[in-house]
């Protein structure tokens, strides 16, 4: 049975997750890949926001670790109601 990867960082933009894992369950790969990409997101909030994922991808894929990104739809407040319909 395979296990899931640790994941080690979550970035949530309003349209993009991003989630850089470290290989199964590896608590030192895990540490190491925490490090880098909090050392990574410094980095890049210093260098301005537009640049955060990009460096943070860089980051990942130079010490081999797996990236997943998924776009998500933006909520934009509460449900809207039928027309003619009470509450």
């Amino acid at each position: 049975m395979m296990q899931k990867p640790a994941t080690v960082l979550d970035l949530n933009a309003p349209m993009l997750s991003l989630r850089i894992c470290a290989g199964f369950g590896n608590p030192h790969a895990a540490a190491e890949a925490r490090g880098v990409a909090y050392a990574a997101q410094r980095k890049a909030e210093q260098q301005g926001a537009a640049t955060k994922l990009a460096t943070l991808i860089k980051a990942a894929e130079t010490f081999g670790y797996e990236i997943e990104i998924t776009a998500t739809p933006k909520r934009r407040g509460p449900a809207k109601r039928a027309p003619g319909r009470s509450r």
